[in-house]
């Protein structure tokens, strides 16, 4: 069964755009900078050291149980920026037993009035649930039906819906880009028009007032 952090770190170093995120219920594990719910490998380097440290300290933020760590692709940029959700591994963290506590064997029902003996206090390491393929556990009868041919299939669906509503997009910035050549047009007719007046005005043949007068008193 392949480990959760192998497989994290695996999907992450596929593609610059693969991210994670984390979630418990509507608890979200978040950082600083954008995208603020998402984490490439570059993140958890730069603030857990690895993969492994990263998920370590998942209960420590109060990630223990039935965690979503889902992976998936970054579509566009700013406002635009989708995601695509690839695969998603489910994972419970065992609670550490502190090493203060002792817990004590059992006494035998047949001699009751021997001692307990208390066994050694023992720390029980971070145990990760087996990841999940498809929504079912792997390793228990099911086939994970996630094939990279379904796989990418969705991605082309995902990118075609982006490039529909794109296209979309383009459109309403064509007929605003209509409707502005219009109006400038417009207004250049009247300009034109404006122009033409100020010509005529300034010229005597074509000044109003001279309109109503013999032309050959326009000679004199």
């Amino acid at each position: 069964m392949e480990n959760p952090a192998e497989r994290i770190e695996q999907f992450l170093s596929e593609n610059p755009a693969n991210i994670i995120t984390v979630t418990q219920g509507t608890a979200r594990l978040a950082k600083q900078v954008s995208p603020k719910y998402g984490f490439t490998l570059q993140d958890i380097h730069t603030l857990y050291g690895s993969v492994s440290d990263f998920l370590k300290v998942l209960p420590a933020k109060g990630f223990t149980t039935d965690v979503k760590i889902d992976l998936k692709r970054l579509y566009g940029a700013g406002a635009k920026q989708t995601t695509y959700k690839i695969e998603t591994l489910t994972l419970n963290f065992k609670k550490e037993t502190p090493m203060n506590e002792v817990a004590p064997a059992p006494t035998a029902p047949t001699a009751p009035t021997a001692p307990s003996v208390p066994t050694a206090p023992t720390e029980s390491p971070v145990r990760l649930a087996p990841p999940t393929a498809m929504g079912y556990p792997m390793g228990l009868g099911y086939t994970p039906v996630a094939t990279t041919d379904w796989i990418s299939s969705k991605v082309i669906e995902e990118r075609y819906r982006d490039l529909l509503r794109d296209n979309d997009t383009l459109r309403e910035d064509n007929k605003d880009l209509r409707s502005q050549l219009r109006t400038l047009n417009e207004e250049k007719a009247s300009l034109r028009l404006q122009l033409d007046t100020v010509h005529n005005s300034n010229n005597p043949k074509f000044n109003p007032k001279y309109l109503c007068k013999p032309i050959n008193k326009l000679k004199s």
